[in-house]
């Protein structure tokens, strides 16, 4: 039932860490018992039923793909080509490694993967000078991210993304907790919300010269 908090279990007995735990740390019944409640919670939120997701911290395994599915879920995007995430601790063990997956969407277990747009490029990073020479002099992975790059990089990875030939989409990707101040540790203040909507629009109106708006939804529906 709508409401209910999810079923808590304690991972610290058996585990090394002391981080976050991780969905994909849990026995498969919990992950479903999990997924069942914040399911239901948006169901009953939205009205209708979700059909695409993006994994909490970019975990996922092969048991997550199956519940995905069991779920009527078509579509998710929690990939992170080139990004190796088993440093960041949770309970038992690190985060998904994606440092070989495909950039390209793909089918796993009948779920459409749409991976997250990240390209190494040369480009001025934000930051101090040093840090934007060294951005430019060593290549580095960009993403469709403002709160993690700059406009100049955002731009450079989407003119990198119009001349492929092997993908046909940019997947942009910004927290709701962003858009407010203090609501996550990017943007604090009214000043740095303000900057961030000047990116927001500046890179939405250089992306719609090549781009248009799709869900993940009716991008699948186009394949």
């Amino acid at each position: 039932m709508p409401g209910i908090p999810p079923p808590i279990i304690n991972c610290l007995l058996s585990g090394k860490y002391s981080g976050q735990s991780y969905l994909v740390e849990y026995p498969e019944h919990i992950m479903r018992d999990k997924f069942q409640k914040l399911f239901d919670l948006l169901c009953d939120k939205i009205g209708h039923n979700p059909v695409s997701h993006r994994a909490g911290r970019w975990a996922m395994d092969e048991r997550y793909f199956e519940i995905l599915k069991d779920f009527g879920i078509t579509t998710d995007c929690s990939f992170t080509p080139g990004v190796n995430w088993e440093s960041s601790k949770g309970i038992t063990g690190g985060g998904s490694n994606y440092t070989n997956v495909p950039v390209q969407p793909h089918f796993i277990n009948g779920i459409l993967e749409v991976p997250m747009s990240i390209r190494t490029c040369r480009a001025w990073g934000s930051g101090t000078f040093k840090h934007k020479v060294k951005s430019y002099i060593k290549k580095h992975p960009v993403w469709l991210r403002p709160s993690m790059h700059s406009i100049y990089e955002v731009k450079k990875v989407l003119k990198k993304l119009e001349t492929e030939k092997s993908t046909d989409y940019a997947e942009f990707m910004i927290h709701s907790s962003e858009l407010m101040p203090g609501g996550s540790p990017y943007f604090k203040t009214n000043e740095e919300i303000n900057s961030l909507y000047n990116a927001l629009e500046a890179i939405f109106k250089y992306a719609s010269k090549n781009f248009s708006g799709l869900t993940l939804k009716e991008y699948r529906n186009k394949l």
